[in-house]
């Protein structure tokens, strides 16, 4: 079980500024190697109080199928709870609207 990050979650970059309205945040991370059962991959960074209003998940696979959940530290599914990755290029939306960031 490895952690990997993303450029948006390095341990240099702070999160966005948290103003009012709707802000966004967008990540993409491309594997270089195989995934294994347990990997997490951060991808970004909220700033305090922030809720998060919608996630999309875009993924693939190379070959085979890969079983995906989008979550935080506290949940691994709290946004998408599980999705099968195939070698279908697929967008999964957020399964639980308006849940909270704590």
């Amino acid at each position: 079980m490895a952690t990997l990050v993303a450029s948006k979650a390095a341990a240099a970059v702070q999160p966005k500024k948290l103003h009012a309205g709707v802000n966004t945040i967008t990540s993409v991370y491309t594997t270089t190697a195989a995934l294994s059962a347990g990997d997490v991959i951060q991808m970004v960074k909220l700033p305090d109080r922030a809720r998060v209003v919608e996630v999309l998940l875009g993924h693939r696979t190379v070959d085979g199928a890969a079983i995906l959940q989008v979550g935080d530290g506290l949940a691994a599914g709290r946004f998408i709870g599980s999705t099968t990755a195939s070698t279908v290029t697929t967008i999964t939306r957020m399964s639980a609207p308006l849940a909270p960031y704590q």
